[in-house]
């Protein structure tokens, strides 16, 4: 898996300006097809995107394994 340097985008630094950190941590986890929160939170760490560590719910997941 490749992750291109975010860290010199301006589109990143916008995006994260306007964008809550709960949602972005969510919004990751969703791209990624849903992986746990614990795995996204060490990708995210890895290219220096900022986040908020509060427990996130995703009723996507919830639903998935009540199936």
């Amino acid at each position: 898996m490749f992750f291109p340097d975010l860290r010199s985008s301006t589109f990143s630094t916008n995006y994260t300006s306007f964008t809550s950190e709960k949602s972005l941590l969510h919004l990751w986890h969703n791209r990624l097809g849903h992986y746990s929160f614990y795995t996204v939170k060490n990708i995210i760490k890895q290219c220096e995107i900022p986040y908020n560590d509060r427990p996130i719910f995703c009723d996507v997941c919830v639903t998935g394994k009540a199936n």
